[in-house]
């Protein structure tokens, strides 16, 4: 009898904190802007991720805690790099529970599955020939990215190192004709565009770094709007 009222209360306790922490991570009660002012996503877009995670990732929710608010506990630490807001919205959870979500989430947005259905470099040629309207419409859409090497790596070893200049290289070996842009970090090669040193005043070089600088202002705002994510 003593150990079926302690198994009542336990579960009367679990049942508590689950009503609690339905009610702390209602991202519904939230306005559109306060939303995106806490998780830095929209409503939709939130709700488009949790389904591909679930589709496409072994992510799953517990009786604890759901897909869903594992994942907003993930956009509110990516927001802010700190688990103090995680932790305070979530009164009855832990700093480390609120770590092993946040982990839990990189590792299923990392998952190759994932990764490989939204970002990828053009394979075909009508697709890189829209692949440049839209880097002419500013459309600012990721086609490759490479998170293998540290930060003191410099770009132009990781560029050297990745497999998209491995096929580009190819795509001009193969008669090919299309460029990429890079600042002059990067070695000037026939599919690679560089900047112009040394260019004098209102010459030909001139005009081909400025229309060169316009065009590549796009991958600062990419990193910009990435950045602000």
């Amino acid at each position: 009898m003593v150990e079926e009222e302690r198994q009542t209360r336990r579960d009367t306790r679990a049942a508590s904190r689950r009503v609690m922490l339905r009610r702390i991570f209602d991202h519904t009660a939230l306005t559109e802007t306060e939303f995106r002012c806490r998780y830095r996503l929209s409503n939709q877009a939130f709700q488009f991720l949790c389904e591909e995670l679930e589709a496409k990732t072994t992510l799953r929710g517990t009786e604890r805690m759901s897909l869903q608010h594992k994942v907003l506990c993930a956009l509110s630490f990516y927001a802010t790099g700190s688990y103090q807001r995680a932790v305070g919205m979530g009164k009855h959870v832990g700093q480390t529970t609120i770590s092993k979500y946040v982990t839990e989430v990189t590792n299923a947005l990392t998952c190759p599955d994932l990764v490989n259905s939204h970002i990828h470099f053009p394979t075909t040629t009508q697709e890189r020939i829209d692949t440049k309207k839209k880097v002419c419409d500013s459309d600012c859409k990721i086609i490759s990215i490479n998170p293998k090497y540290g930060g003191a790596t410099h770009d132009a070893f990781v560029w050297e190192n990745s497999k998209v200049r491995q096929f580009v290289e190819n795509l001009y070996n193969t008669g090919e004709q299309g460029w990429l842009l890079g600042d002059s970090g990067y070695p000037q090669r026939p599919w690679l565009m560089t900047p112009i040193t040394d260019a004098a005043e209102e010459s030909p070089e001139a005009k081909y770094n400025r229309i060169h600088g316009k065009a590549r202002v796009l991958i600062e705002n990419t990193f910009g709007r990435l950045k602000n994510k």
